[in-house]
């Protein structure tokens, strides 16, 4: 009935706002972009950054330097599991902006080291 063509309805609007986690991604992820532009993004955004993880700041949150400021990473163990990654490495993070209104901090899906 109508009822059940509403609630069919409603599913898909939802889904469809989801965002995805897997699967096809715009192009823009794969553009580098700079810490000035990441604290303008809304939340949700996703960025790559390049830069170096200076320290661990907390449970799978990491301190990274990219050009002349810092931001907060949070870095699943799983994605570190099989790398060996120091504060000299140059890593190229991948993530999603995670912004509440007093921080902004990157919450990392991909990681590769670039040298």
């Amino acid at each position: 009935g109508v009822i059940m063509k509403k609630l069919l309805l409603l599913l898909v609007l939802v889904v469809i706002a989801m965002p995805a986690q897997a699967g096809f991604r715009p192009t823009e992820e794969n553009t580098v972009v700079t810490l000035d532009k990441v604290f303008k993004m809304p939340d949700d955004s996703y960025v790559t950054i390049i830069g170096n993880i200076v320290k661990q700041v907390g449970k799978e949150k990491y301190l990274v330097k990219s050009g002349n400021s810092t931001i907060v990473v949070e870095i699943d163990d799983a994605l570190l599991w099989n790398i060996d990654v120091t504060p000299k490495n140059q890593v190229k993070i991948t993530g999603e902006v995670e912004r509440d209104f007093r921080s902004v901090e990157l919450d990392a899906s991909k990681i590769e080291i670039i040298k």
